[in-house]
């Protein structure tokens, strides 16, 4: 099965790990993860990095907040999986070694 962000959520359900969208990972601001994805008391967040063509991660502006929701988020304690397009289908055998 050809995964996709549009079917990323039930397919990982389905692999037995709970998945929160658009997840506000810090209280005090308004970054979100695409998704935080928890197995046997572990979480990491997963991004999906845009599309082909002009998009916000494309701009300097963009891939500056990029940049610092990120480092917040690591500083935070989490774990950032990123993907794009091109190798989203590397996902699960990411959270499968990250899982463990």
């Amino acid at each position: 099965m050809k995964i996709n962000k549009l079917n990323f959520e039930a397919v990982a359900k389905m692999q037995g790990y709970k998945v929160d969208s658009e997840f506000k990972f810090l209280s005090d601001r308004k970054f979100k993860a695409d998704w935080r994805v928890s197995k046997n008391n572990k979480n990491v967040l997963v991004e999906y990095e845009g599309s082909y063509g002009k998009s916000r991660h494309t701009t300097f502006t963009g891939y500056a907040k990029d940049c610092e929701k990120y480092n917040l988020a690591q500083l935070a304690g989490y774990v950032v999986l990123r993907y794009t397009v091109l190798n989203f289908d590397n996902v699960f055998n990411d959270l499968q070694t990250f899982f463990k």
